[in-house]
């Protein structure tokens, strides 16, 4: 600061009643026997959104005119901004069909959550985008499980599904989980957990949801099948767990991307939360014949560089009866599964401090199986032209999400298309990822790693040698209950089932999947193997491989079906 002909360096001065995001103007003074003089006009901006409640509501549908961004600094609650909506279709591995719509709330300049703020409510059914032109600075915790006013359970959310001893009360919850910013809601969703019982089993119990981890079988029902990529091209939830024996389940977590043109921060001890719920179970009684609980859901992180010195989660829920705020009993037989872990990306150019992340499954209870760990994928955030790859040792990973990486440092990103193939009547979602070379040379010291949901392609402008392995196998499935779990491009096998001796003849979730998927557990006979170009098994006890699909050309570039 400037007085006169003097430069009196920077004065500290403490202010207060000051509201945020505006601006200020001001003057300083000095008085002496002199006289008095006065400084040059200045003004400052205080933070933004660092005071009052926040409330970002992403609307009930995709023409919601109420969705926005919502204020309250102590004196009402005042719009900032609408939600503008954007609606994909996605076309699941099962050939099952979903209108995936998100709200986006675009700011001009940086963004700033602050640490003063009494909150941050989410609210609404479609997932949530965030973008800004200048840097984004998290300073608040985002929690994605909507809180009833007064919920059956300490800490409980909508998210959860309570079962028959809780009355159905909007206030306190509900006995099906609601589905909430792109997640889905109990029984919903492209990998909804399934319920199955019988006679001799005297109930039903429902599979955990899956997203990138499947989830885990409950005492008879299956869990749900796995979908979505790694770099969440498409942002969506997790699913919804199976149905128990009385109509409850729990929803699948919902879906955030916070996309920064600059620096993305966020501060220590802020906590974004994208978890499946779980059900809550009569605290009399236990888990009993209940259903499953949701998987995790989505968390994408895009921007130039990322520092997170806080906590995300995307976990699935835990098994019923499991759940740690669980006010009784909390098993006795029958419970249902866990959710499996749900998917969170970090698209970045320059520097990345990853954190804390948790995409863990839900935990088991008794005969509630776990849920599997779901995916942290990361990757470049821009484009980047043909390069030439030669390599003699070291580790090539191809993550069919969108990002090659090997261990000299040398990482580019990939392209990922999404396409239908029709066969028979049916119609089956499937991914390409393409990643594009001037010449590529792979001698036989690298060692190639291949993973991802997607096909891959290798396109290269120039030659191409490859001297070493470059494999997509398959792998078998875990203690006869979880899918296999396929190569790039592939199709899982079937699910088992806890009680499939109790539990009749064929259920849909036992067959392999994809368009040759071979049939699943009858009884008499034995499983059928997966077809691609060639027919699989039948096994020894005339059981129903897969039918052939696809052409000599490979017209569709698809793999194969699970057994």
């Amino acid at each position: 600061m400037a007085l006169g002909n003097f430069d009196q360096g920077p004065v500290v001065a403490s202010l207060s009643g000051l509201d945020s995001g505006e601006t200020y103007f001001y003057r300083f003074s000095s008085t002496n026997p002199a006289g008095t003089d006065w400084s040059g006009p200045g003004s400052f901006t205080t933070l933004s959104f660092d005071q009052g409640t926040l409330r970002f509501d992403t609307g009930e549908n995709e023409l919601d005119t109420t969705a926005g961004l919502y204020w309250n600094k102590g004196a009402g609650e005042f719009k900032v901004m609408d939600a503008n909506f954007s609606t994909v279709n996605y076309l699941a591995p099962d050939g099952t069909s979903w209108m995936i719509t998100k709200a986006n709330f675009h700011f001009p300049s940086d963004f700033y959550l602050g640490p003063n703020l009494t909150g941050v409510l989410l609210e609404g059914v479609n997932a949530l985008s965030i973008s800004s032109d200048g840097n984004v600075t998290l300073a608040k915790s985002l929690y994605g499980s909507p809180a009833p006013g007064a919920p059956h359970v300490s800490n409980g959310t909508l998210l959860d599904g309570y079962d028959a001893y809780y009355g159905d009360d909007s206030g306190k919850g509900h006995r099906l989980g609601r589905g909430a910013l792109g997640g889905f809601g109990g029984g919903q969703g492209p990998g909804k957990g399934r319920s199955l019982g019988s006679n001799s089993a005297g109930g039903l119990s429902g599979g955990g949801g899956s997203y990138a981890g499947e989830g885990g079988p409950g005492a008879s029902g299956p869990g749900g099948i796995r979908y979505g990529s790694g770099g969440l091209g498409i942002l969506m939830g997790g699913s919804g767990g199976g149905l128990g024996n009385l109509g409850e389940a729990a929803a699948g977590g919902g879906a955030i991307e916070i996309i920064s043109a600059g620096r993305l921060s966020i501060e220590p001890g802020v906590v974004v939360s994208m978890n499946g719920g779980a059900v809550i179970v009569n605290p009399n009684q236990g888990a009993y014949y209940s259903g499953g609980s949701g998987s995790g859901g989505a968390i994408r992180l895009v921007a130039q560089s990322i520092s997170n010195k806080g906590t995300l989660q995307a976990r699935g829920g835990d098994s019923s009866g499991m759940d740690a705020r669980e006010p009784g009993v909390r098993f006795l037989s029958n419970a249902g599964g866990a959710g499996g872990g749900g998917r969170i990306a970090f698209l970045v150019d320059g520097q990345l401090d990853q954190g804390s992340v948790n995409v863990d499954g839900g935990r088991a209870n008794g005969d509630g199986m776990a849920g599997m760990m779901g995916s942290v994928f990361i990757g470049p955030k821009s484009p980047s032209s043909p390069v030439d790859l030669n390599l003699t040792d070291g580790t090539l990973v191809f993550d069919t999400a969108g990002a090659w990486t090997h261990t000299s440092g040398a990482r580019g990103k990939g392209t990922v298309s999404r396409s239908v193939f029709s066969e028979s009547g049916s119609s089956f979602g499937y991914g390409v990822c393409t990643f594009s070379f001037g010449h590529l040379d792979l001698g036989p010291g690298v060692s190639v790693v291949v993973r991802g949901s997607n096909s891959m392609v290798l396109q290269v402008d120039g030659n191409a040698t490859l001297s070493t392995k470059v494999a997509a196998d398959g792998q078998s499935g875990l203690q006869g209950i979880y899918s296999g779990i396929p190569g790039a491009g592939g199709w899982p096998s079937g699910r088992g089932l806890r009680d499939t001796e109790n539990n009749g003849n064929l259920h849909p979730a036992l067959d392999g999947q994809g368009p040759g998927g071979g049939r699943g557990y009858e009884t008499g006979k034995s499983n059928g193997g997966g077809s691609h170009a060639g027919v699989g098994s039948g096994g020894m006890n005339l059981g129903v491989p897969g039918v052939t699909y696809g052409d000599a050309k490979i017209t569709h570039l698809i793999g194969g079906s699970g057994g």
